[in-house]
Order: C-alpha cells, then structure tokens, then sequence
C-alpha cells in the first residue's frame, strides 16, 4: 500500500464570498444545464441541489471554471504522483444520487468523502434525513468537515478509519 503524502490536504479555505461569487452561480447553473440536456439530471430535486451547492468551495486548489467542469478533480496525490483522492465527476454524481431516489427523512452513507456528494446529499435529505460520509484518510475527513462547515452543510457525520461504518451508526438506507 502506498503511502499518502502528508502535505496539507487543503492549500487554502473555502470561500463562497470570492470576488467572481456571481461567475461561480453562473458557472454552476451552466454546469447544472448541461447535466439536464445530457440526461444525468432527471428531477427536479437533483436539479436544485446541483444549483445550491458550490462545488468550488469543495476544490480551492482550482480554478472557478475547473471546479465546475464536467470532470474530476484530484485533490491528493501519493507519493510517486498517482492520485489517492479526488471529487468525482458531477455527470457521475448525479447519476449516482437519481439512482438513490434520496428523498427527504432518508439515512445515506457515503464511502469516500469529499465533501460535495455529501452536500448534495444532504440538500436531498433535509433536515430530517441523515447522511453519515467515510473515509479511511484522515486528511480527506478533515478536509471534508472543514468544507461542510463552510458552506454551511455541516449535518452530514464524517468518520474515518476502517471502523468508521460502526461509528456511523450502521448502514443507511441508501448508499
């Protein structure tokens, strides 16, 4: 097993208040369009929640116009280069979350935190759901708990290590 490099897991904090902050909505609700005109966004829901949560603020180590591509975003590396983390693409996340069919009052457990998935998840679940997100890497935990809070979607429980699925209080509804 490789080992993950230990330089910070975030360069700098999340800012929803950046000086393009009206590029950013622009960028998202034409990310948000374009996911609509392909098919991954199917519903009304999904729509919104892509339209509520700032992906940017979920990648700092990027540019606007790269956090709201269609595409990854490696967000640590290991040691000889290879990439041991990254936000998923969002054509794949909104796939994902209609598949779920996540109404408000389900339990989610997401494995592999990044942050955003458990955002969008948490705008589909509202405040009587529950979404537990886990990760093996403690720096991928930390860096989602501090990008929860600053884009104020701080309910979803975040746990790390191998046992964190016991700590989350069992399986959720949906995965």
């Amino acid at each position: 097993m490789t080992a993950v490099s230990e330089r910070p897991a975030m360069p700098t904090p999340p800012n929803d208040t950046l000086p393009q902050g009206d590029t950013c909505a622009a960028l998202r609700d034409r990310l948000t369009d374009r996911l609509l005109a392909a098919g991954h966004i199917r519903t009304p829901c999904v729509e919104h929640a892509f339209r509520t949560v700032p992906r940017h603020a979920f990648a700092p180590e990027v540019s606007a116009e790269k956090a709201y591509a269609d595409d990854t975003i490696p967000t640590r590396h290991a040691p000889d280069g290879r990439v041991s983390s990254f936000v998923s693409a969002p054509w794949l996340q909104a796939d994902m979350l209609e598949a779920a069919r996540l109404r408000p009052g389900h339990r989610v457990l997401e494995v592999g935190s990044g942050g955003f998935n458990a955002a969008l998840a948490a705008e589909l679940t509202g405040p009587t759901g529950t979404v537990t997100t886990v990760d093996i890497d403690a720096a991928v935990t930390e860096r989602t708990t501090r990008f929860l809070k600053a884009t104020g979607h701080d309910r979803p429980r975040r746990h790390c290590g191998r046992r964190a699925l016991a700590a989350g209080g069992g399986p959720g509804r949906r995965l």
